[in-house]
């Protein structure tokens, strides 16, 4: 077309003048040069558009990308907040059949405040109703899973043997002028009702005064043959009362401030400062060498458990805030024999502490703990002598946490919850934890035979199936891939109590055993100084290695008190056995103070029962009950 256009414009300009076409050529040119200019104010519009698509479009990604981050950031907040509302309003148990229903029930859906004035006030309509039944469903199918766990019976003649225990005080209760004017004068008891309660006694203080008689020799010497020296030099406290200040304060959970503002306590008034000092003083004059003991006897066992928990110190030399810890050591659970506990304070939470306890041992420790990094680094330093063995309950509480976030549909049906990966990942475990939990009963070499023929396949279908989950895809949440990571990072860890009967599935002893210690934290809220925290560590190890022992904390504590004393200025060596909670010369102690301190406590005698069944009126006796 352009072809034939140029051939019918050649021929007409083939007749036309030379004056015509330079006519012709000029309003060419005048029309070209106007194009040109066209062309060139459209190229500038275009370069302009040009420039303001690539503004648009880098704010676009400018804005997308931030979208992005608050939408993280958005999903990780809404997860703070409802993992934590979970701790504050949920139930803090770890029972998988406990976990499993708490992510079923129609509350994990619903984004209510539980301490919200408008929320329902429980009414069930007929869809919560069918709600209910799949919820009943998944029990169903959560007891066929886990087992059904059968009530614990009463074991028959437990009262009667905890009753025998205690000390017995008879009353009989009558009054024959009030049963003569009630009945008149032909009554007769023909029985008893017997009513059995046991009554509770107020413990008090009393000023205890001793003499002690000061002996004049032939030789005109001054002795005292029963000289004995207080606790603390122009002291009133004694062993017995000192007992009972750390007793509240570190199992009863009661800190100084409280015990001082009850002014029926002990009697008399005593300041949270003197029995601050109190503690501190005694801790560091008397207990230090059952202390380091204690450290000495926790070091030779094989088989441990380890974990830490803050605590705050007020002047410790650093800037406000700073966290302390304590470190706590546990002999392993599955072990049989003597149990030890051990606490140890730090300034921070580094491998340090960790390094100068296991410094020089010689034999090999398998050391429980939650994969803090520490203790890698431990294990880095000490290759030979260390074996690091996983928490399943660590790995566990990731994927509850992961499940805890969702937003699962209210009545979802049976089906749909068991295609949720979270949800199979809890199962899977809790089949893992179902029969392992009957195995603390056996030998270490029946529990490993047991572990491998039945645990071991269901570790290894639970390890495979994280493997095949995508963690890349956007449908899974972050909390999901943490765990999934953490599981397949550690593996190897998690591991170890398939291949050794002595190491246990979790790290739950200590982490029992450590509650109390933040308990004491949450009551007590810091300790002044670095100093009053070591007496704290000192004080719990030894409470807690008594009653991991059988021994009563209090009975032990005083015998310490009484005890060692005595061998004040003596080699730890000639003594330090026998103050340990297992010994036989503090049972013996434990035995005897016992019965003394009921039968200090039993009250005189009630009236007792009269010889004469039949007591006619005029009766000069009279008894009432006291």
């Amino acid at each position: 077309m352009m072809r034939a256009a140029l051939e019918e414009f050649r021929q007409f300009i083939m007749d036309k003048a030379r004056e015509v076409l330079i006519e012709i050529a000029l309003a060419l040119f005048t029309e070209l040069n106007r194009v040109e200019s066209e062309l060139h104010e459209l190229q500038e519009v275009h370069n302009g558009i040009i420039r303001e698509y690539q503004k648009i479009k880098e704010t676009n990604e400018k804005y997308r990308s931030e979208i992005e981050s608050l939408r993280k950031q958005n999903q990780h907040l809404t997860n703070v907040t409802t993992l934590r509302t979970n701790d504050l309003f949920g139930r803090s148990s770890e029972k998988t059949e406990d976990i499993l229903n708490r992510v079923v029930t129609a509350g994990n859906t619903d984004e209510t405040d539980p301490v919200d004035e408008d929320a329902d006030d429980g009414t069930v309509t007929p869809d919560q109703a069918v709600d209910s039944m799949a919820e009943a469903e998944v029990r169903r199918i959560l007891k066929e899973m886990l087992g059904d766990k059968e009530k614990k019976k009463k074991e028959k003649g437990k009262r009667e043997r905890d009753l025998a225990k205690l000390p017995v005080r008879d009353t009989h209760v009558y009054d024959i002028d009030e049963l003569n004017a009630a009945y008149g004068d032909g009554w007769k008891i023909i029985g008893w009702v017997k009513i059995r309660t046991v009554e509770k006694i107020r413990s008090s203080c009393y000023l205890q005064n001793t003499y002690i008689p000061k002996i004049e020799t032939i030789g005109g010497q001054i002795v005292s043959p029963y000289g004995t020296e207080p606790l603390i030099e122009k002291s009133l406290v004694s062993p017995s009362l000192m007992a009972s200040i750390l007793y509240d304060k570190y199992k009863m959970f009661l800190p100084y401030y409280r015990q001082e503002n009850d002014p029926e306590r002990f009697g008399f008034p005593i300041s949270r400062q003197t029995m601050s000092n109190w503690e501190i003083h005694i801790c560091e004059e008397f207990f230090m060498p059952v202390y380091d003991h204690l450290k000495k006897l926790m070091r030779l066992f094989e088989y441990q458990h380890c974990d830490e928990t803050p605590w705050m110190v007020v002047q410790d030399g650093r800037r406000a805030g700073a966290k302390g810890y304590m470190w706590a050591h546990l002999s392993g659970e599955l072990l049989t024999g003597i149990k030890i506990a051990f606490i140890a304070f730090e300034l921070t939470r580094e491998s340090t502490h960790l390094k100068d306890f296991f410094e020089g041992i010689e034999h090999l420790v398998h050391l429980t703990d939650d994969a803090y990094s520490g203790y890698y680094s431990l294990q880095k330093t000490l290759p030979d002598h260390i074996v690091i063995c996983g928490c399943l309950t660590h790995c566990r509480r990731r994927f509850v946490e992961a499940i805890l976030v969702m937003r699962l549909r209210k009545g979802m049906t049976v089906e749909e919850l068991m295609e949720i990966p979270e949800y199979r990942c809890i199962l899977m475990i809790a089949e893992i934890y179902k029969v392992d939990e009957p195995l603390k009963q056996l030998t270490a070499e029946e529990r490993l035979k047991t572990r491998k023929e039945k645990e071991q396949p269901l570790f290894d279908a639970f390890i495979e199936y994280i493997q095949t989950i995508d963690i890349t895809a956007p449908d899974v949440s972050s909390k999901f891939k943490d765990a999934i990571n953490y599981t397949l990072n550690h593996e190897r860890e998690l591991r170890e109590f398939l291949r050794d009967g002595n190491v246990p599935i979790d790290n739950g002893a200590v982490e029992r055993f450590i509650r109390d210690v933040a308990r004491l934290r949450v009551n007590s809220l810091f300790s002044t100084t670095a100093r009053g925290a070591e007496t704290s560590a000192v004080i719990i190890s030894l409470m807690q290695t008594a009653a991991l022992n059988d021994a009563d904390p209090y009975y032990y504590m005083k015998y310490l008190m009484e005890e060692l004393p005595r061998y004040l200025y003596h080699d730890p060596c000639e003594y330090i056995e026998d103050m340990m909670p297992w010994a036989e010369k503090y049972r013996t102690y434990e035995e005897k103070e016992r019965q003394r301190t009921l039968n200090c406590l039993i009250p005189p005698e009630g009236i007792s029962r009269p010889k004469n069944r039949k007591l006619l009126a005029g009766t000069q006796v009279k008894a009432r009950a006291a």
